[in-house]
């Protein structure tokens, strides 16, 4: 499968408008409320899916809160999940989030086991939305929430209300916890109609980018669709994240997730082996190559094939030089995807 050789211009004007974004984002976020608290399988979900660094998904902790505590079993079930020491430091870093929203004063939006319990306790339909009326819902108002509410005694009314007075914040949660469920169950074109749905909410927001960015590369037909979040996500001081296959030599390989932001680049491999990181301002210097090679070769393939691949040097400021080869996962990938690689890890913010 392969694209076409692209032009800067539409990464540059991506660059430009996510300037535009960050620099109103904050007002927007204020006026869309407090975030939804991340529950427990919404965190093993981000972590279990390996798209986003452990900077952006400590960045969604600490941005949104837990709503569960993290104990030993929690511990071992993030761990075994896929999660980093600094990730885990992340989690037991934040105070866990109260019922209802992750605001720690103010009125914080009902949830709906919130709504369900007022409805028990003897409070009219009426009188829980009005409730709801004045603080808002942190719930989707979905067939099974539905039914669980009116079995409760809730009405149709205040279903009504609930979905309109829904918190803004709340409903891009809602979005990007459905898309990582989604693309763990391998649903990628769902995931990135949540996602895109959750980027307009939120275009300040450089995770939901860079998970737009990841699939629109990896299961997308061009590179090019891929380059807009891409450049958004890097430019609003997240990572971009590509499924690769480190080659070490014929006879040794390894995959892993290969990680680029305007700060470094970092290697994560699924084993653990051959990880890396390295930070600007070291050198690092990317390169599209093609020729004949056994990188990309199949089982059972007689070398040498004609491939691409991604070379990368890097030399730290300490000393010391080191050169990379990489080939991206999923079967055979013409120039133009490698040189979207290079583009993105030598662009440097320029």
């Amino acid at each position: 499968m392969t694209g076409s050789q692209r032009r800067p211009g539409p990464v540059l004007g991506a660059l430009c408008l996510a300037a535009l974004l960050s620099g109103a984002g904050g007002a927007q976020a204020e006026r869309q409320g407090p975030r939804r608290p991340l529950t427990r399988q919404a965190l093993v979900n981000l972590v279990r899916l390996g798209w986003l660094a452990d900077e952006d998904l400590s960045r969604e902790i600490a941005g949104r809160r837990l709503d569960f505590a993290v104990t030993p079993e929690v511990e071992r079930d993030l761990r075994a999940s896929g999660a980093t020491d600094s990730v885990l430091e992340a989690a037991k870093s934040v105070r866990a989030a109260g019922p209802g929203g992750s605001a720690p004063d103010g009125a914080v939006p009902l949830s709906k086991d919130e709504v369900i319990a007022l409805l028990k306790s003897g409070q009219t339909a009426d009188a829980v939305e009005a409730q709801i009326s004045a603080r808002g819902a942190a719930f989707m108002v979905s067939r099974q929430t539905s039914d669980e509410i009116l079995a409760a005694g809730g009405s149709r009314s205040l279903l009504g209300t609930a979905s309109v007075t829904r918190k803004g914040a709340a409903v891009f949660d809602d979005l990007l916890d459905a898309a990582v469920a989604a693309a763990n169950a391998n649903s990628t074109t769902h995931a990135e109609q949540l996602l895109e749905q959750a980027a307009k909410i939120r275009p300040e927001n450089a995770a939901v980018h860079s998970l737009l960015g990841h699939s629109r590369f990896h299961f997308g037909a061009d590179p090019a669709l891929a380059a807009e979040d891409i450049a958004a996500a890097i430019r609003l001081g997240g990572w971009v994240s590509y499924r690769m296959r480190h080659v070490h030599s014929l006879s040794e390989k390894c995959t892993g997730v290969l990680f680029v932001s305007l700060s470094g680049i970092a290697y994560r491999a699924d084993r653990g082996n051959h990880s890396f990181e390295l930070r600007r301002p070291a050198l690092i210097e990317a390169h599209a190559l093609s020729g004949k090679s056994w990188f990309s070769m199949a089982d059972g393939q007689a070398p040498p094939i004609i491939a691409s691949w991604l070379h990368i040097k890097l030399k730290s400021p300490k000393g010391g030089e080191k050169e990379m080869d990489f080939t991206l996962l999923g079967g055979l990938r013409g120039p133009s995807w490698y040189e979207a690689v290079a583009n993105t890890i030598n662009a440097k913010g320029e």
